[in-house]
């Protein structure tokens, strides 16, 4: 049908010499033309919203779970046609997010936003969406589940890792309402510190994809809470 649709004005019907029983028929079919018409957009939506999910996933290295649960987040916002002028795009990508952090995937949001067709504004904002729409309650991981790949963009030893840890340990209530990878790249920074490890914040900031700032503002929090003086 060269993607126009055709809408059947039933209302239109009022003065019209037809019949009764040509008029119900009209009636039915364009009942029936809604119901085809919705579904076949639904189907479009799916199929490429899935596509996009399985592009993420191989682009990651995810397993199967996390593209399986990732079509079901989208499809549980498709079905509810909630998309409010949001991308299949941002919304694919927000399902690969939120699969990660069901499953305990350690997967940093800025990894997502690399291999996304959208900016990390838009995938924050499919976030909200998909948030919102299925009464998502907020994931919260063990955030010692990201220090491995912070460690590994920077390739510290690991001495550094388990320092970072009892860090972790001893502000655990800073966690609390906060991204967890600001907080893991401030611990790591600060063993980097305490250990002459020679690490530079622009080196650790682009490691947890988070600016500079963020990371000043963390350590900041960190050294109030353990009581070390590090000039930062």
């Amino acid at each position: 049908d060269y993607g126009l649709a055709t809408d059947i004005d039933v209302n239109s019907m009022n003065n019209s010499p037809l019949t009764l029983r040509e008029k119900l028929k009209i009636v039915r079919l364009a009942r029936w033309h809604r119901k085809v018409s919705m579904s076949s957009s639904l189907d479009r939506n799916l199929t490429q919203g899935f596509s996009e999910i399985q592009r993420l996933v191989n682009q990651l290295s995810l397993p199967k779970n996390v593209h399986e649960l990732a079509c079901r987040i989208y499809r549980g916002v498709a079905r509810r046609r909630h998309f409010k002028g949001r991308s299949i795009a941002e919304v694919a990508s927000a399902s690969v997010f939120i699969a990660c952090k069901k499953l305990g995937m350690p997967r940093m949001f800025n990894e997502i936003v690399k291999y996304s067709k959208v900016d990390r504004r838009k995938v924050i904002r499919g976030y909200h969406l998909i948030v919102n729409t299925l009464n998502e309650k907020p994931i919260v991981n063990n955030p010692e589940i990201y220090i491995p790949r912070v460690m590994k963009a920077l390739d510290c030893p690991p001495q550094i890792e388990d320092k970072a840890k009892n860090i972790i340990e001893l502000v655990r209530p800073l966690f609390n309402g906060k991204n967890p990878v600001s907080l893991i790249a401030a611990a790591v920074y600060i063993s980097c510190l305490i250990t002459g490890q020679r690490k530079s914040q622009h080196q650790i900031a682009q490691a947890a994809g988070i600016t500079e700032v963020t990371l000043r503002k963390r350590m900041r929090e960190i050294l109030s809470k353990i009581h070390i003086e590090i000039k930062i």
